[in-house]
């Protein structure tokens, strides 16, 4: 059992040097930045601690068991050992994407299917608020839609869902009844940019852990670039997520975020204060987790790893992502 408490930021991150191995990389370099043991054994990381992509992989190859807890609940568990059980599924999952022709039909299907979620939402916002620019903006994407089975390859694929996330964004002044909103990952230049971010984040960990407890190769994606710092397949898997999970929160909680003390502004970037953090960890967990009287949004990325799953182990399986309305 690892105990791991240091007093600052850290992640946990697999050192590919040496094997069975774990790396301690504190946000602020430190001398207590060192390489730990990660195999057989229970790594306890305090809540400043966060694995990376690389080392929960490497815990699920090498057969260790992994539990991500939020507070007194259970958020994801990876078992080891499905380990060996998932041995042919591995193999079904290379034969798969060996296949070209198989992965443009993947990738297609979940560019319009993460369309059908964007487009859903502006629908529903114009039907509530009678608002004329909703209506253009969804008409837009109808027909920026309509280019997508067209697309002969993926950097044209990802050239039309690049166009039509950003006529998506466009209309997110009118559903947030803001000035302006400019959609910027990663550099969190307004409150609404860094609730996406994290959020986005949050699923991206949720489809991870589900992923690897069914043994999948997380860097056998289709839309996305592959890259080894980071879980490509995921990426892929969250795309219809996006629109149904977390944009519908952040339009849900925004109000709240704006008026409730939720960010403060340090210098050029925004960042959830104390306060905030607590709020916004509430709200999502109620969300995506559910309760006693409703359902989690969790069950649509259990529902999307079996889409995909039916698609590795039958050629036939009809690509049916989770869909706004389900």
């Amino acid at each position: 059992m690892l105990d791991l408490t240091p007093e600052l930021p850290a992640s946990l991150c697999f050192d590919p040097t040496i094997i069975n191995k774990l790396r301690l990389r504190l946000v602020r370099p430190s001398s207590a930045d060192g390489i730990i043991v990660g195999a057989e054994g229970i790594i306890i990381c305090p809540k400043w601690i966060q694995p990376t992509y690389d080392a929960l992989a490497e815990c699920a190859e090498h057969g260790n068991d992994i539990v991500c807890l939020r507070g007194n609940r259970i958020s994801g568990i990876v078992h080891s050992q499905h380990r060996q059980t998932g041995t042919q599924l591995r193999r079904q999952q290379f034969r798969r994407h060996a296949n070209e022709a198989d992965c443009m039909v993947m990738a297609k299907s979940l560019v319009i299917a993460k369309t059908s979620g964007q487009l859903a939402l502006l629908r529903r916002a114009a039907r509530q608020r009678q608002d004329p620019v909703l209506d253009q903006r969804a008409d837009r994407l109808t027909r920026d839609r309509l280019t997508i089975p067209g697309a002969k390859t993926l950097d044209a694929l990802r050239g039309c869902e690049g166009i039509i996330a950003r006529m998506y964004f466009s209309a997110w002044p009118h559903l947030l009844k803001l000035p302006s909103f400019q959609r910027i990952p990663r550099r969190a230049l307004n409150p609404i940019n860094h609730l996406l971010d994290l959020c986005y984040s949050r699923l991206c960990l949720a489809v991870t852990l589900t992923l690897l407890d069914n043994g999948f190769d997380l860097a056998l994606g289709t839309l996305h670039s592959e890259d080894q710092r980071r879980p490509t397949l995921a990426l892929d898997l969250m795309e219809p997520l996006r629109p149904r999970i977390v944009d519908r929160f952040v339009m849900n909680v925004y109000q709240d975020a704006l008026n409730g003390s939720w960010f403060v502004q340090e210098g050029n970037r925004w960042n959830l204060t104390t306060l905030g953090r607590s709020r916004w960890r509430h709200r999502w967990n109620t969300w995506f987790y559910g309760g006693s009287r409703r359902s989690g949004q969790h069950l649509a990325v259990k529902e999307a790893v079996s889409v995909y799953r039916a698609w590795v182990e039958d050629s036939a399986s009809s690509l049916r992502w989770p869909s706004l309305d389900a």
